[in-house]
């Protein structure tokens, strides 16, 4: 099936867009890499698994009695951490993946993926 034009329209947008992308797909199977741009997207690291906010594994501790700020950004991907925190504020988004650009051709990408 091809992608509406709307899959692939691109937004740059502010971090808290970037984490209610991410908060919007919790539960579901998503890919995160860490790639740098070569004349295609060759990856450094990436994993993927079930995204999941990090409070999940913290329920009913006395860690969540305060919300916290720098921790806003912080997920699971099965056991693997993504912390977008304190990324910069470059954000490339679709409706099936979140990119933080970090430097000089450096990205993250989050995708998400429909199982």
């Amino acid at each position: 099936m091809a992608a509406s034009s709307e899959d692939k329209r691109t937004v740059t947008c502010e971090r808290d867009k970037a984490i209610l992308w991410l908060n919007d797909r919790i539960g579901r199977h998503v890919i995160v890499t860490c790639g740098y741009d070569v004349g295609f997207d060759a990856w450094i690291v990436g994993f993927e698994g079930r995204l999941r906010h990090w409070s999940a594994d913290w329920q009913g501790t006395a860690v969540l009695a305060v919300p916290r700020d720098d921790v806003l950004g912080w997920f699971k991907v099965d056991d693997a951490t993504l912390d977008v925190t304190h990324l910069p504020v470059v954000y490339q988004i679709t409706r099936s993946e979140v990119r933080f650009d970090l430097a000089h051709g450096v990205t993250v990408r989050v995708t998400s993926t429909p199982w």
